[in-house]
């Protein structure tokens, strides 16, 4: 299955876009949230090459987008 996801998000408490191990993102908590819903397997978690994950911007801490 292939989802497509249009997002904009408040960056306030969150160090960026993309995924960073120690760190909270907005990458990592959609990830956290799929896996959550079921959407990721447990054995896919964590690595979001597996799953074929892309994506289409990137952004600093404490930035927000749309």
């Amino acid at each position: 299955m292939r989802l497509s996801i249009i997002a904009g998000y408040n960056g306030v408490n969150f160090f960026g876009s993309q995924k960073n191990k120690n760190i909270r993102s907005v990458e990592g908590e959609m990830e956290k949230t799929f896996y959550e819903m079921g959407m990721i397997a447990h054995f896919n978690f964590g690595d979001l090459k597996k799953i074929g994950w892309g994506r289409a911007t990137r952004t600093d801490k404490r930035v927000h987008a749309l």
